[in-house]
């Protein structure tokens, strides 16, 4: 456990199971070698409508995911671009970045 690497078919495909065959999401996560967080993250945000779990539909959702554009923080927020900025060159910084 503590390895970011994302959930395979085998992964999901266990997870799909476990949760047709009632097992608690610790139980799952145990099984599968991940995290109890990463077991519940899954299935809260590749649950259907209907609240059931599908690996097939869960992979492609997060393939999905991973390859959409995304914005970086500093980014969005221009003012703490320019104060970390203006960190890495040893200048002054008029405001804290919090």
């Amino acid at each position: 456990m503590g390895c970011r690497r994302v959930l395979g078919v085998d992964d999901r495909a266990a997870i799909m199971a476990g949760v047709n065959a009632g097992l608690s999401q610790v139980r799952i996560a145990h099984l599968i070698g991940r995290s109890p967080s990463v077991v519940c993250g899954e299935i809260a945000r590749h649950a259907g409508p209907d609240g059931a779990y599908r690996a097939e539909e869960a992979g492609k959702a997060a393939r999905a995911a991973r390859h959409r554009a995304k914005e970086r923080v500093l980014d969005r927020k221009r003012c703490r671009g320019r104060s970390v900025v203006r960190g890495l060159f040893g200048l002054p910084v008029r405001e804290m970045v919090s």
